[in-house]
């Protein structure tokens, strides 16, 4: 080794062993390596992680009457919708201080609500960290509204909080969360769309015309509700209807258990991938046309069904099939689970 390079490597390793031990001096401290960009520019990692900022707050406030609704959060937020106790609309919060500040009002009959996060980022000397610290308080909307509200058009969009909503009827309805669950109860639309990437979802005495659902990760129950179509997709998730009415049914499960308890049912197509099936029926079987098929799974019926079920001796496929002519289908297909028919008389 040449004398140059023998005497860069040692004087290096000097410099870099007296920056370890002055980065542990500085961390048994207290103090964290790395610096942060902020809004007010570039601050210690140490100042940023001690600053503590107070939640944007607005006190429970009359607000003009509407017909639409408008909110988009980025921020981390629980959104509640509560009845109104005088029949007039009302606006509480108290949101993050560590976002941009909200901005609301109410104007061509529509209520609009936003804010917008606002990401301290910092480099640090032992990888990235987008950190910031936590609010001083959980943050939330309350929205007071009068009983049985009529609205024209509602859209939600939140970035992270739970969603909870009862008592109105919307013409349409637009959900989508990126991590939270979402709870309606007494909640009527002519359409709805949802979408939840992780949260579970929960409906009770709910009514829709036309129903959407997305589920990337969360489980789905509903119960006393009522669709005259619905699609729904639940990537990772059990799935439960019980106790509802449903004309028409396009359900696709990817993994996860699918329970429908229905009655009204004219047509149903869909399929599991991972997981077991439960059909309960409130109509005769005989007036379905059922196509059912199992590649790694049983299929099970109520002793005086009729029609074809057949296995394979081969394989773990199973198949049933009707030909009853009847105008209401069920077509269904289980990759890896069980498909179970049940019939109860109402």
């Amino acid at each position: 080794m040449k004398p140059v390079t023998k005497k860069i490597l040692i004087l290096s390793s000097c410099f870099m062993g007296a920056g370890v031990i002055l980065t542990a001096a500085g961390i048994f401290a207290g103090g964290r390596p790395g610096f942060m960009f902020t809004e007010e520019g570039f601050v210690s990692a140490s100042s940023a992680a001690s600053e503590t900022r107070e939640n944007y707050r607005l006190e429970k406030t009359a607000i003009d009457p509407f017909t639409g609704i408008d909110l988009r959060l980025d921020s981390r937020a629980d959104i509640e919708f509560l009845p109104s106790e005088d029949g007039q609309f009302y606006l509480e919060y108290s949101l993050s201080g560590y976002a941009g500040r909200p901005e609301w009002n109410v104007s061509g009959d529509t209520f609009t609500l936003s804010q917008e996060e606002q990401v301290v980022q910092g480099f640090y000397l032992f990888g990235p960290d987008f950190s910031i610290p936590s609010a001083p308080s959980s943050p939330y909307i309350r929205l007071y509204i009068p009983e049985n509200c009529v609205f024209s058009e509602v859209g939600l969009t939140s970035g992270y909080g739970d969603l909870s909503m009862a008592g109105f009827h919307a013409e349409t309805l637009s959900i989508y969360l990126d991590f939270g669950s979402l709870t309606l109860e007494n909640i009527s639309a002519d359409t709805i769309s949802c979408s939840l990437d992780y949260g579970d979802m929960e409906m009770n005495g709910c009514s829709f015309t036309d129903a959407d659902v997305q589920l990337s990760a969360g489980d789905l129950d509903a119960a006393d509700s009522s669709a005259d179509t619905l699609n729904l997709v639940n990537e990772y998730g059990d799935s439960s209807f019980e106790n509802s009415s449903i004309r028409a049914a396009d359900v696709t499960v990817e993994f996860g258990d699918l329970t429908l308890d229905v009655s009204g049912l004219e047509t149903l197509t869909g399929e599991n991938e991972y997981g077991d099936t439960l059909f309960t029926l409130h109509e005769p079987l005989d007036m379905f046309s059922f196509l059912l098929n199992t590649e790694f799974g049983a299929i099970r019926l109520p002793d005086d069904a009729s029609g074809r079920l057949t296995s394979n001796e081969y394989s773990d496929e199973m198949s049933y099939e009707t030909d009853s002519g009847s105008r209401k289908q069920i077509e269904f297909t289980a990759a890896d689970g069980d498909i179970e028919i049940q019939y109860e008389r109402q």
